[in-house]
């Protein structure tokens, strides 16, 4: 994950700027501290030497640049810890960029249900972050289908408008990439799923998740009571250390909360791009720390 990904939220009013209300130095917005230190308590660093940096053709003033001094330290912070980590324990699970599912079709899939598409089964991983980079398309006729991705407590996360073209696989690019937690608090494991509404005049082309008759080595066979992400022994396909992929068709949008322990091996018609990996910087904010010094 890249330094966007870093919050610094669990940082905010650790440490104040300054508790002086002098009108020397009016507008002070940073007089809380949880911690109760101050930027301009430390040994060498006061309010008359920083005013001296002041810019007022872009409008810095002494509170922007201890701003941007304290956020500074903060990321440093992070990335130190983080090293650390790192130093100490390996990632259990690593990083996977790359596609699921495969290009390669024969012939369209059809239903007698209303809804059609793809289920992701989570592994519990805390600070895990399911990335979707682009969103393929395989349907055997041209135009727009809207995919609504719900996850299994029955919330509707994210609605999508993806092009089709006839009897090819198309790219959708996201335009902003979305984010989707590999952990819950409020279930033993995460679902998701994308949906679309099943039209007979535009189908989706059998596009599957791998070799589906085990030839490549590796049994993708969905079953919630066997994940085969407990494994975690597949370097080919690395998103499988992550989630297990199969296909859904349901006649509501309402009951992603009981569905079947086992899924089919087709995509119906849904390829993706992804970036799976662990927030390690999260580990960090996880918890409520009183900071005040005892």
């Amino acid at each position: 994950m890249s330094q966007q990904d870093i919050s610094l939220a669990c940082f905010d009013e650790i440490i104040g700027l300054s508790r002086t209300t002098c009108e020397c130095y009016p507008d002070n917005p940073y007089y809380h501290s949880n911690s109760d230190l101050y930027l301009d308590e430390l040994q060498g660093l006061n309010l008359k030497s920083l005013s001296a940096l002041e810019n007022c053709e872009d409008s810095t003033n002494i509170w922007t640049i201890m701003d941007r001094a304290r956020n500074n330290a903060t990321l440093n912070v992070i990335n130190d810890i983080t090293g650390e980590l790192t130093k100490k324990h390996r990632v259990k699970r690593q990083p996977y960029y790359g596609a699921i599912g495969r290009k390669k079709h024969t012939s369209a899939l059809s239903t007698t249900n209303t809804y059609m598409g793809v289920r992701w089964y989570c592994a519990d991983i805390v600070s895990g972050n399911l990335r979707i980079t682009k969103i393929h398309t395989a349907f055997t006729g041209t135009g727009n289908i809207t995919l609504y991705i719900y996850n299994n407590l029955n919330d509707l996360l994210h609605t999508l408008t993806l092009a089709t073209v006839s009897n090819t696989v198309k790219e959708n690019i996201l335009a902003t990439p979305i984010d989707l937690p590999a952990h819950n608090s409020f279930t033993d494991n995460i679902e998701y799923y994308f949906v679309y509404e099943y039209d007979a005049l535009n189908q989706p082309l059998n596009v599957d998740i791998d070799c589906l008759t085990g030839c490549s080595g590796f049994n993708y066979t969905f079953n919630t009571c066997k994940p085969y992400f407990w494994s975690q022994t597949n370097k080919k396909k690395g998103w499988a250390n992550y989630i297990m992929v199969g296909s859904w068709e349901g006649d509501d949008l309402v009951s992603f909360d009981d569905n079947p322990t086992t899924a089919g091996g087709y995509m119906n018609g849904i390829l993706f791009e992804v970036e799976f990996g662990c927030k390690l910087q999260e580990v960090i904010c996880k918890d409520s720390l009183d900071l005040r010094i005892i």
